[in-house]
């Protein structure tokens, strides 16, 4: 890789900065809205209560609509979300809600909000209000952790539930001639006695998958590694375990593997098994239907193979999940050849045919949205002017760990609803499904002078957030502190003041058209594989991407990005 010095235009003000927060105390006319102290929540699933003061200070009674909403997370209510109460003149009432959270919650600060409706004197008005509070689970995690009691995982009813997502697991290794050894719920890592070790993340083998990476029992003799789940099947007629594997590569200085044996077993039933070598993502799926309504045991078992080599014997078992009703059907090639197609129509023409979203930009660059059946998780989006297009696979997006449009699916996508306002702004709403708990997740999109915004929001965690693959490799890649690759291998800049120093990264493709990427969160990481034609700004939660487009260089567009440019 050749690199070059540049200046990768930075803007930042510096300022006093004060902290002071009371907004669980909000007034509207003679309403005050009050949300009481939450003590800290310390344990899973046990309800917590949510005290708010409603004060009418008027002379007239009348009534007050109440909602609690904003739980995010593993967060989620006990019992009613809404409730109404009348006051009376000069009264203050005390409604109290109730909230809890599932194991996975975080040790951390989490938000509740309130929102109130009332009509006073021939008026509507509304009130809304936060209380931030904590969450300490430490002690439940080391109690769970040191606990032989594995947990349920509840499947839902229509949806899926991934094993890569769960801390509930137990693993359990033997050597082949010694007894079996059962490590604490929950684990993971390396085990110094055996070399047994389980770890979960993304992998590529081909294409990217999170999975779970187990190796069987090595040092000092050979064994195997089993982990199991528990779960609660729901009584849904057509329930499937859908997985790939493959294993690691090995150096030229390493013994090759002979290969891994991967088994599924339920209880002690196996009902798969398939010993390979393979280095690419294998595809296998097993049909848990026969056990629907019951709670089962299922464990997946990574063995050396019939002649008990471990040598190299990394293994995947690649995005992992209980599909429970009809999987979602993923878009085709075909498809996917067809909506780029119509978005580089769309580039070259500036016109938008029916369900097609066009932009025309500062400078005459234009930017086309095509959404796909998932809306943007596998839409065609272009940037670019005349015959200088580049076009992306849509967006990747995850929702608490999970990948929305993956395959197999991960979330359950209900329905996908385009609308436009007034202002020429263009709404792209996902209804999903996730843990039999429905939401939306709502994309904004709209042109800000020379770049087009799209902003995200949702009341669950947006945990990955990114471009898919480009349909061509870009010959430059600008980031960080004036960073400039040109024909870049594949790498990963981690966000820091060191390496990826600016939330906004630059790419010179391959057809004459550039990019600027931005985003107004801090970034995750800028990943870039010219092999896969990958080169992605990542970052999460609810947040506003920024994409200026043009044929004249990442810096021109980097200037042009200056006037967007609006953080403090």
């Amino acid at each position: 890789m050749n690199m070059q010095r540049l200046v990768w235009v930075v803007v930042l003000a510096g300022g006093a900065v004060s902290f002071g927060f009371n907004g669980h105390v909000a007034t509207e006319g003679p309403v005050r809205i009050t949300i009481g102290e939450i003590e800290t929540a310390g344990e899973f699933d046990k309800s917590t209560d949510v005290n708010v003061v409603v004060a009418n200070s008027g002379a007239e009674a009348f009534k007050v609509r109440l909602e609690m909403v904003g739980l995010v997370d593993e967060w989620y209510a006990v019992g009613v979300t809404e409730k109404e109460i009348a006051l009376d003149a000069k009264e203050a009432r005390t409604v109290t809600f109730r909230i809890a959270c599932r194991r996975g919650g975080l040790n951390a600060l989490y938000p509740v909000h309130i929102n109130a409706q009332f009509k006073h004197a021939g008026k509507d008005h509304k009130v809304h209000c936060v209380r931030v509070f904590e969450s300490d689970f430490r002690k439940a995690a080391t109690t769970s952790a040191t606990s032989s009691k594995m947990p349920v995982n509840i499947v839902p009813a229509r949806g899926v539930l991934s094993l890569v997502s769960l801390k509930t697991h137990r693993v359990l290794w033997r050597f082949f001639d010694q007894p079996q050894v059962r490590m604490p719920v929950g684990w993971k890592g390396t085990d110094g006695r055996s070399g047994t070790s389980f770890s979960v993340g993304t992998v590529y083998r081909g294409t990217g998958k999170d999975a779970i990476t187990m190796h069987p029992a090595w040092r000092g003799r050979s064994g195997t590694i089993v982990a199991e789940y528990l779960l609660k099947l729901p009584t849904t007629k057509k329930i499937e375990f859908h997985f790939a594997n493959a294993i690691r590569d090995h150096s030229a200085e390493e013994p090759g593997s002979d290969g891994v044996t991967f088994r599924v077993w339920i209880g002690e039933e196996k009902l798969f098994e398939r010993h390979t070598d393979s280095k690419k993502w294998i595809d296998g799926k097993v049909d848990l239907s026969g056990f629907a309504g019951r709670q089962i045991t299922l464990r997946l078992e990574s063995h050396p193979g019939p002649k008990k080599n471990t040598t190299c014997d990394s293994s995947y078992w690649g995005a992992p999940v209980i599909i429970a009703g009809a999987p979602d059907r993923p878009v085709t090639e075909s498809q996917r050849r067809q909506l780029r197609q119509r978005a580089r129509r769309a580039v070259q023409t500036a016109k938008a045919g029916p369900k097609e979203i066009v932009f025309t930009l500062d400078g005459d660059n234009i930017a086309a949205v095509i959404p796909g059946k998932n809306g943007l998780a596998d839409a065609a989006i272009a940037f670019g002017k005349g015959d200088r297009v580049v076009v992306f696979d849509g967006m990747d997006i995850s929702i608490l760990g999970r990948r929305l449009a993956s395959e197999p699916a991960q979330i359950v996508l209900d329905d996908v609803r385009i609308n436009r306002n007034l202002s020429g702004q263009f709404t792209i709403i996902h209804t999903l499904t996730l843990d039999d708990e429905s939401f939306d997740l709502t994309a904004t999109l709209y042109k800000d002078a020379a770049g087009l915004r799209i902003r995200f929001d949702c009341p669950k965690r947006i945990t990955d957030l990114a471009l898919a693959r480009a349909d061509c490799k870009a010959g430059r890649v600008y980031y960080g502190h004036g960073y400039c690759i040109e024909e870049p291998k594949a790498f990963r800049a981690g966000f820091g003041g060191h390496n990826l120093s600016t939330s906004h990264v630059g790419f010179d493709f391959e057809n004459g058209v550039s990019l600027l990427t931005a985003t107004d969160n801090p970034p995750d990481r800028l990943q870039v594989d010219p092999d896969r034609r990958v080169y992605a700004l990542h970052t999460h939660l609810n947040a506003t991407l920024t994409f200026v487009p043009g044929v004249n260089g990442a810096f021109d567009c980097a200037v042009k990005y200056q006037d967007l440019f609006d953080k403090k």
